[in-house]
């Protein structure tokens, strides 16, 4: 009975230390596994233009649910949820080959409906498991608000516009990891300035009370509704809080993980660029001008307008600022949901173009005088001229009001 008992206390020692270094690898498994996940908030301070915050609150140490959100350029934003079958360890190891897969596919510029396409063929190849993932997908461009989505059989997102929520209906497509040479489609919305975009997993909708009764679809939106008025954060973890009141302590059953992306409409492009105050400098200015129009989708005809009147100004600096010697000139260009502006400032001698009379359009051509056209042009085709001089800088602006059916 000794020996018995000597031996009962060994292979209980044993036991407890195998549990105690088990239960330390998952915790360092649940450690890795958040911080692959976004998880610093705001994660792009710099950028005031849109708010996106997420959570992910695993039924056991370590899940199959992720998201993941980042920059594939300096305007594009890739948000991405989804949830891997089964729970643990297996489904933890599945998540981190899926998101890797997903995220190096869409840096390397494919569009939403190719990578799940390219990933869904690499999951597939040696899948003995048999495990699938529900996954959503969609590229924000964020001067426009437009969202390029793919679905892989995921549950549909919410929209929040004109501040009431409704389900996206996108084609639900086929789960990533089931069928090679799968094909999925892309489908487009719009946000708006103020609407929020909110991802969620079956975590959510799936959650029981002690009874088993299931959240629901319908009382999803029917919270989301009541708590639209939040900020990105706030919504998400009102979310959460109206689901751990209608469990009322029943166990988890599975991974929860919400994303919400609000569009805040504030300025939506910023940029500048500094050349020397020559003619042979113009196209330079002409190029990012244009481009940075073409990236907050202005109108053509609105486009060719500023074009004109930023050549006048630039040409007129180029001409007139700096007669005894050389200086720069700093062009910068701020879009808001409402409005495009370029803004040129110089060092050289103080001007302001503005104090030129307007010349008589009455007269004719050859009794014209040319001086102060080019001005008076600019101020016919901006909403808005401004000048300053500031710091021993002329500062002159000009402002475009944007058209409300722009992209």
């Amino acid at each position: 009975m000794v020996g018995d008992v000597r031996y009962y206390m060994e292979n209980l020692a044993n036991v407890t230390a195998d549990r105690e270094r088990i239960a330390t690898e998952l915790d360092v498994a649940t450690e890795m596994q958040a911080s692959m996940l976004p998880n610093i908030f705001p994660p792009f301070p710099e950028r005031d233009e849109f708010d996106i915050y997420a959570v992910m609150f695993p039924a056991r140490e370590v899940g199959g649910d992720f998201y993941d959100f980042f920059f594939i350029d300096k305007n594009t934003l890739a948000v991405i949820i989804a949830d891997v079958s089964d729970k643990g360890i297996p489904a933890a190891l599945f998540m981190v080959i899926a998101i890797t897969l997903i995220k190096n596919n869409a840096l390397e510029g494919k569009p939403p409906a190719k990578v799940f396409e390219t990933v869904n063929n690499l999951l597939c190849r040696n899948n003995d498991a048999g495990m699938f993932v529900t996954a959503f997908m969609g590229y924000i461009d964020i001067p426009s608000g437009r969202v390029t989505c793919v679905n892989a059989g995921h549950n549909p997102p919410l929209i929040k516009q004109g501040g009431a929520f409704e389900y996206i209906n996108i084609d639900p497509g086929l789960m990533l990891a089931v069928f090679e040479d799968e094909k999925y489609t892309q489908e487009e919305v719009v946000l708006n300035t103020g609407d929020m975009l909110f991802l969620y997993t079956d975590g959510v909708t799936e959650a029981m009370d002690s009874s088993r009764t299931l959240f629901t679809d319908k009382r999803l939106i029917e919270k989301a509704d009541i708590h639209s008025g939040y900020s990105a954060e706030e919504f998400v973890l009102k979310i959460k809080e109206e689901i751990d009141i209608f469990a009322d302590g029943a166990m988890q059953a599975d991974d929860i993980t919400m994303l919400a992306f609000e569009l805040k409409g504030m300025d939506i492009y910023m940029d500048q660029i500094t050349v020397p105050a020559q003619i042979e400098r113009a196209n330079d200015i002409f190029i990012f001008v244009k481009d940075a129009m073409a990236s907050t989708g202005m109108d053509t005809k609105v486009q060719s307008n500023v074009r004109i009147a930023v050549e006048e100004i630039f040409v007129n600096i180029a001409d007139y600022a700096y007669p005894q010697n050389d200086g720069d000139v700093t062009v910068s260009v701020t879009a808001t949901t409402d409005e495009f502006s370029v803004k040129f400032k110089d060092s050289g001698i103080p001007y302001n173009p503005l104090d030129n009379s307007d010349p008589d359009t009455e007269l004719s051509l050859d009794e014209l005088d040319i001086g102060g056209f080019g001005i008076f042009m600019t101020k016919e085709l901006m909403d808005n001229v401004e000048y300053r001089y500031e710091d021993g800088f002329n500062i002159l602006v000009i402002s475009k009001k944007r058209d409300k059916n722009d992209a």
